[in-house]
């Protein structure tokens, strides 16, 4: 069962499944919002930002676009997931009403924390498959057994 905009959980959805023993387990998914592609007056454009400190935090990216006049819907620094700190590179979402084309020009080449920033913007995530090599389905890494 879904509960959507529930007061329990602002901007999220609570999520009720039943586990293997009968007992409801409840938690909080983050709603991800999608703009209707038709509908271009609505639409956020997602910018990669690269290069940044590795003490560049989510505030702390979210208030540099924000110093230089834009409204930026979101901020996301990217972490490495064994250790936390971050990988130097992250995304930050723009309301319709920035200008994606100007921050790029305005931001990309912008020297912080002795960086100089690299911003573009974002491709769309590829989804499926990463690929990458590995074991066959033997876990032999292709030698032949006799």
């Amino acid at each position: 069962m879904i509960i959507e905009d529930s007061p329990l959980c602002d901007k999220h959805t609570i999520v009720i499944s039943w586990s293997r023993d009968s007992r409801p387990a409840i938690f909080c998914r983050l709603l991800v919002w999608k703009p209707n592609i038709r509908d271009k007056g609505n639409q956020v454009t997602k910018l990669y930002v690269g290069n940044l400190s590795y003490d560049m935090t989510d505030e702390g990216l979210l208030q540099m676009f924000s110093e230089k006049g834009y409204r930026p819907v979101s901020a996301r620094v990217i972490a490495d997931r064994e250790t936390g700190r971050s990988r130097g590179f992250g995304f930050v979402e723009l309301g319709p009403q920035d200008d994606a084309a100007k921050a790029i020009g305005e931001l990309s080449g912008l020297n912080i924390g002795g960086r100089a920033l690299v911003v573009n913007e974002a491709r769309p995530d590829g989804g499926g498959n990463r690929g990458g090599g590995g074991r066959g389905r033997d876990g032999d890494r292709g030698r032949r057994r006799y």
